[in-house]
C-alpha cells in the first residue's frame, strides 16, 4: 500500500520490513508507520531507528550503532527522554570515531 506517494507499514503487512533476528525496525524517508503498527513494535519489543535513504556502507554500519546506543539507553538505563537519547547517542557515536 501507498500514501502520498510513501509506504503505509500496517498491522497487516509489517512483517514483510521486519529482519529475522534484528529486534530493529529502520523506518526510511518513503515510509510511513500506522499507530496498530506502531504498537505492535513497542510490545514486541523492536526499536525503530530512522534512516534517510542512503546506500554507503559506512552510513549504513553508523545507523546499526545508532539503534544499538538507543536500544540500550532506552533497555539498560531507562532512559526515555527523547531529547537526552538524542543527544548522548551523538556524544558516543563521537567518541567512538575516534
Amino acid at each position: 500500500m501507498s500514501t502520498i506517494g510513501k509506504i503505509l507499514v500496517t498491522i497487516k503487512n509489517i512483517n514483510e520490513f521486519l529482519v529475522p533476528g534484528s529486534q530493529n525496525f529502520v523506518l526510511k524517508k518513503d515510509m510511513m508507520l500506522t499507530p496498530g503498527a506502531k504498537d505492535y513494535l513497542r510490545n514486541n519489543s523492536y526499536t525503530i531507528c530512522f534512516k534517510e535513504n542512503v546506500s554507503e556502507n559506512i552510513k549504513e554500519k553508523e545507523e546499526s550503532l545508532d539503534c544499538k546506543v538507543r536500544r540500550i539507553l532506552e533497555d539498560s538505563f531507562n532512559i526515555k527522554d527523547k531529547d537526552k537519547i538524542e543527544k548522548i547517542t551523538k556524544a558516543v557515536i563521537q567518541k567512538l570515531k575516534k
